[in-house]
């Protein structure tokens, strides 16, 4: 804030609710009192740092009606009429960067505005900011999404990356062809009567979807499998 008055702070009030409720019989009231309980949050809030620091408020109030106020934004030549974004002016004389009532503190014209504005590096180069006074998580409703059985299996996969569901895979395949390949050396020393290639990789899958055999295959390769998957 630039006080360029002693002991005084120049505010901009504009009907606002909740910041600045235009029902009390003055505008603004400063103090809440018993015919005007609630003048507005930030009323009572600049009211409270005023008299803090020991500043009188010098009201500048524009008049406008609720929801038609002129906040401000930066003029853009190029693509805006410059009647039509300065209008109102609320008294604003010669035309800057800003529009509306931020172009009352551009010119000097006023201290502070009694309303929140939210932080961006496009003001901070013209205006300062004070600290937060609060915080709002700003999330976007949308409407439900449709639920069907292609969804539901595709929701399976959400708990881990893809980058992960892909090294899971290679593991697998790979852990397979080590089978395969034991299964065949066994196939041809006559430890086993039958080779399938595909046979390790079915055994893997009704594993990995707990529904393994039910007996204990007496050839070297499970064990062999076991310390490979073991030290994967």
């Amino acid at each position: 804030m630039n006080n360029t008055s002693s002991e005084k702070i120049r505010v901009v009030f504009a009907r606002n609710p909740p910041d600045a409720f235009p029902t009390c019989n003055t505008f603004p009231t400063l103090v809440p009192n018993i015919k005007c309980p609630f003048p507005g949050w930030m009323v009572e809030v600049v009211k409270m740092l005023a008299d803090s620091l020991h500043w009188e408020i010098e009201q500048i109030i524009i008049e406008s009606k609720i929801g038609s106020v002129n906040w401000g934004h930066q003029f853009d030549p190029n693509s805006e009429d410059a009647e039509k974004a300065f209008t109102p002016n609320y008294g604003l004389q010669e035309r800057g960067n800003w529009t509306g009532i931020l172009g009352l503190l551009e010119a000097g014209l006023a201290d502070t505005v009694c309303t929140l504005y939210p932080y961006t590096e496009q003001k901070a180069k013209f205006f300062n900011f004070s600290h937060p006074i609060t915080g709002v998580r700003d999330i976007y409703i949308a409407k439900p999404k449709r639920k069907s059985l292609s969804v539901a299996l595709w929701n399976a996969f959400f708990p881990y990356e893809r980058s992960l569901w892909f090294l899971l895979l290679f593991f697998l395949l790979l852990q397979c062809g080590v089978a395969s390949l034991v299964a065949n050396m066994e196939y041809r020393l006559n430890l086993r009567p039958t080779y399938n290639p595909l046979e390790k990789m079915w055994q893997y899958l009704r594993l990995q979807i707990h529904q393994a055999t039910e007996f204990q295959t007496p050839f070297f390769s499970n064990p062999v499998i076991w310390l490979s998957s073991f030290t994967l």
